[in-house]
């Protein structure tokens, strides 16, 4: 089920286990989007492996993805994570708009 379906499912539990329940489906969904920050990595060396991007770029990508995954994983708050994503999602298209002639060859 989607998360929204999960989280309802959880809040008919008793307490404890409601607490257990909700703190796995945010561990679930954390993991899924570091998953998805791992991914555009791998995309961006493919680009580079195809000659598509230059070295410099993509390595430019990882570091700042790699600092951003380590800004997610510090945050306290629901807003600071948001802001990483975001962060993750820009740095994501400012590197495909620098390669994007290249794609379209």
């Amino acid at each position: 089920g989607t998360i929204q379906e999960e989280k309802a499912a959880c809040s008919n539990l008793p307490g404890e286990e409601k607490s257990a329940c909700i703190m796995e489906i945010k561990n679930k969904s954390y993991n899924l989007i570091k998953w998805r920050f791992y991914d555009l990595e791998e995309r961006a060396e493919e680009f580079m492996e195809r000659g598509l991007a230059d070295k410099e770029s993509v390595i430019l990508f990882i570091e700042k993805t790699e600092q951003n995954k380590a800004k997610f994983n510090e945050a306290k708050a629901k807003e600071e994570r948001a802001n990483t994503i975001l962060a993750v999602r820009q740095d994501w298209k400012e590197f495909t708009d620098s390669i994007r002639d290249n794609l379209r060859g």
